[in-house]
């Protein structure tokens, strides 16, 4: 059930992505689920901030019990065809 909500909302954030622009000027190549507690969670957080992710930092299973879970994702400017993500499996 939690692997098909947050492949659902994966997919509603590609859709909303895809529809702010007619034509991106940057694309996104990586998207990274991480989980924890919330001391952990937030160490990684900030750790892939250093490394260039982009953190949605709203708790994927809020109000659900158990770990904290959050969404990022990584972005490029360079058009690649090869590298940008178009599709959830």
């Amino acid at each position: 059930m939690r692997t098909s909500i947050i492949r659902a909302i994966l997919l509603l954030f590609v859709v909303i992505l895809g529809s702010q622009a007619t034509q991106a000027q940057e694309f996104i190549t990586d998207v990274m689920v991480i989980g924890g507690t919330k001391s952990e969670t937030a160490s990684l957080k900030e750790s892939y901030k250093a490394q260039g992710w982009t953190v949605i930092d709203k708790d994927l299973n809020a109000g659900a019990g158990g770990d904290y879970v959050f969404l990022l994702y990584k972005k490029a400017s360079v058009f690649n065809a090869d590298s940008f993500i178009t599709d959830f499996y």
